[in-house]
């Protein structure tokens, strides 16, 4: 079937229906433009394969939204395999009544469903998985930062009964809790069909319980997760203990002293969350206050839950080995102390483990815990990615970093963000100096300020790091610091992204960071926003790139003497001598670039 003859003669009925059901002028060029005119000009409509979507966001829905998507019933498109409605606000059951036929229409064929910041509740999620039971093709299913509680989650048993194929569930950001989470995994559990490989339980009020019940889930069944969020939950020391259990004893053949790893320290790390107030959970959610969701049969149930699975996370270890295949794990702001270094450390070292990425940002870890878990990965070697932004570590743990990272370990990502590196840069350098394998360094909100041009000299030596952001530090703007800088930027050619945004910056330091880029062959991005620039540096950097086809992008917005339009007239000059590049033919070695790729999200602001 021609979609794009479809949607032509059907144009004129659809827009009678709008102007019959009182759509705002507003309303209906986005819902207009936003389904039908994306459906035909962005999608290949002659590859049978494409997933023609339908996109709709940032509108607040109405009736007349509601008869709209009631209009799309009456088009018999060929195939809808992807629907994004985010932040439409579908929090209306007439609205979702209506979602649901269009659903259930499509459910041969819709793959991917979307459903983010709709403030979508309990009696919503009532219509909502009915609507989905008979679809056997769903990969993706995202309902994040909606009002789903555990009486929600009950709905969806309906869904993931005997659902076959999806993949990805997001449900981050709801009101799931520990009850909530039991369903859930009892869904899972039952469903032996089931194939997810990506679960996000991120800020849901989670607790030990709930941990409890999930790693009992992934002890006893045919379990496919390599992705796990847990981030902003309660889970604290306790609930990490259980989660650690997932992972068998640590492998005998690899003797590690943690005891000895940290050189006596005079001074030690406070940790105060030990009697923080539990009240934190509800902010980390939200959302309205967890308790006021659940009704008193559930939580009645919820008692007889935690006396039968009180010992599950011990039990059944035989299964681990077989069952455990993660290999992301976010465990961020989740009030753990230097309690769990032991836990941390038992996961790292397992000999089942397969984390290749760990993310323990927003714990109150401190020093000697953290270099206790570096102390392991490095034995382990398996870890890609490390993100310890705030934790509450400084020199110490960069200086450790510098000493045992070498060439051997696989580490390409760092991020040490909102920590006191003040102190930090002569071992920043020294770690760049070294031959590492880290590509992607985050530094940001360091408290770097005097010593920021030691971090330059490190990357004159360093031939790997390919993407390097000191954002939101306040550089000193002494002439000395920046003197070097021209050498520094000079003989560095494999960094390729360099953020400096609010970095206290101005035409004074960009007059010695663009005679740096005039011979550098590398760098191909550079970030610049929210600094205390002018026209004047905005002519220097123009200058400095004439004969440098490398540059394709440079960031200025939040610059008070920088107009939109002189922003816009960089970018054109950047285009011209991109598609002039193109034009001749250019050998540029893209081979940075594209490496570059699997980082990119991180650098979105």
């Amino acid at each position: 079937m021609d979609i794009n003859l479809l949607l032509k003669n059907n144009a004129e009925k659809i827009k009678k229906l709008i102007k019959k059901y009182d759509l705002t002028q507003t309303e209906s060029k986005i819902i207009f433009n936003g389904i039908i005119e994306h459906l035909i000009f962005q999608n290949d409509l002659n590859d049978p394969n494409e997933q023609h979507p339908i996109i709709i966001q940032n509108i607040k829905a109405s009736s007349g939204f509601s008869y709209f998507v009631e209009s799309l019933l009456n088009i018999d498109f060929e195939e809808i395999a992807k629907i994004n409605f985010n932040n439409v606000l579908l929090n209306s059951m007439q609205v979702m009544k209506t979602l649901g036929f269009l659903f259930h229409k499509y459910s041969h064929c819709l793959r991917i469903l979307i459903l983010p910041n709709n403030k979508i509740d309990d009696k919503c999620s009532k219509i909502l998985f009915p609507s989905l039971q008979e679809n056997k093709m769903l990969s993706l299913l995202d309902l994040s930062n909606n009002c789903i509680s555990n009486e929600g989650i009950a709905f969806s048993e309906l869904f993931f009964i005997d659902n076959r194929l999806t993949n990805i569930v997001l449900f981050d950001n709801n009101l799931v809790g520990p009850i909530g989470t039991y369903s859930l995994c009892s869904f899972l559990r039952n469903n032996q069909k089931i194939n997810i490989e990506l679960l996000d339980l991120g800020y849901n009020g989670i607790t030990k319980e709930g941990v409890n019940h999930l790693v009992n889930y992934i002890k006893n069944n045919r379990n496919k997760i390599t992705t796990l969020y847990l981030g902003g939950n309660y889970i604290c020391d306790d609930g990490l203990e259980i989660l650690s259990s997932i992972f068998t004893r640590e492998n005998k053949n690899v003797e590690v002293d943690l005891k000895n790893i940290v050189n006596t320290n005079n001074s030690r790390e406070n940790n105060d969350t030990s009697n923080m107030n539990n009240s934190n959970i509800l902010n980390n959610t939200n959302n309205k206050d967890l308790n006021n969701t659940v009704s008193s049969n559930v939580k009645n149930n919820n008692s007889l839950i935690n006396n039968n699975n009180s010992n599950s996370a011990n039990n059944n270890s035989s299964f681990v080995d077989n069952n455990n295949k993660i290999t992301f794990l976010d465990i961020q702001n989740n009030n753990l102390t230097k309690k769990s270094c032991n836990y941390i450390n038992k996961i790292i070292l397992a000999n089942n483990t397969e984390i290749t990425n760990l993310i323990l940002s927003n714990n109150d870890l401190g020093n000697d815990c953290i270099i206790k878990v570096l102390s392991s990965i490095k034995v382990n070697n398996k870890l890609l990615s490390l993100d310890l932004s705030e934790t509450k570590i400084d020199e110490k743990v960069v200086k450790y970093l510098a000493e045992i990272l070498d060439e051997d370990c696989v580490l390409e990502k760092l991020l040490l963000s909102k920590n006191n590196l003040r102190k930090a840069c002569v071992h920043i350098k020294n770690l760049l100096i070294k031959k590492t394998n880290i590509k992607y360094l985050k530094l940001t909100s360091c408290k770097i300020e005097d010593s920021f041009n030691l971090i330059f000299k490190g990357l004159a030596d360093n031939n790997m790091l390919q993407i390097l952001d000191l954002s939101n530090n306040n550089f000193s703007l002494r002439q000395e610091l920046f003197k070097d800088i021209i050498d520094d930027l000079s003989t560095n050619n494999t960094l390729s992204k360099l953020k400096l945004n609010e970095t206290n910056i101005d035409d004074f330091a960009i007059e010695y960071i663009s005679k740096g880029l005039e011979s550098n062959s590398g760098l191909r991005e550079i970030y610049l926003k929210k600094n205390y620039l002018t026209k004047k540096a905005v002519s220097m950097i123009l200058k400095s790139i004439e004969n440098n086809s490398i540059i394709s992008k440079i960031e200025l917005g939040g610059n008070d003497e920088i107009s939109n339009k002189l922003i816009q007239d960089v970018e054109k000059v950047l285009q011209n001598k991109k598609e002039l590049a193109s034009e001749l033919n250019s050998d540029l070695d893209m081979s940075i670039l594209d490496s570059n790729k699997k980082y990119d999200d991180e650098l979105k602001d």
